[in-house]
């Protein structure tokens, strides 16, 4: 039978390291993800799983692990303020290392590029 699984960060409730479907009862292969979770929870003491009944997988943009009760609920507007801050420091970012690299490339810059 197939499952939701939520890979998410002990801490924060955060979606990271994957979320999808699952079939726990699947024959093992090598290559099952029932037989990856653990692997991936394994490089990382931080990370852990939740398993749902089959439905729509949670959003990890506006959606988190409620640590203490491992059901799936909305990030509050605070952590959905950081986190538009945070692309938004990295689309400078990006933006400043393309000017940059433009500046060193100089003359040796494709005609027509920039």
């Amino acid at each position: 039978m197939k499952e939701i699984f939520v890979i998410y960060n002990k801490d924060t409730g955060f979606i990271n390291g994957g979320a999808g479907r699952v079939d726990r009862n699947a024959t093992p292969d090598g290559s099952t993800m029932a037989e990856r979770i653990p692997e991936i929870l394994a490089k990382d003491d931080n990370r852990a799983v939740v398993y749902f009944p089959n439905q729509v997988l949670p959003n990890p943009k506006t959606e988190k692990i409620d640590i203490k009760t491992g059901k799936v609920i909305d990030k509050t507007k605070e952590e959905l303020a950081e986190l538009n801050k945070r692309v938004l420091d990295e689309c400078v970012i990006r933006e400043r290392m393309r000017e940059m690299a433009i500046a060193d490339l100089g003359d040796e810059l494709p005609a027509g590029y920039k």
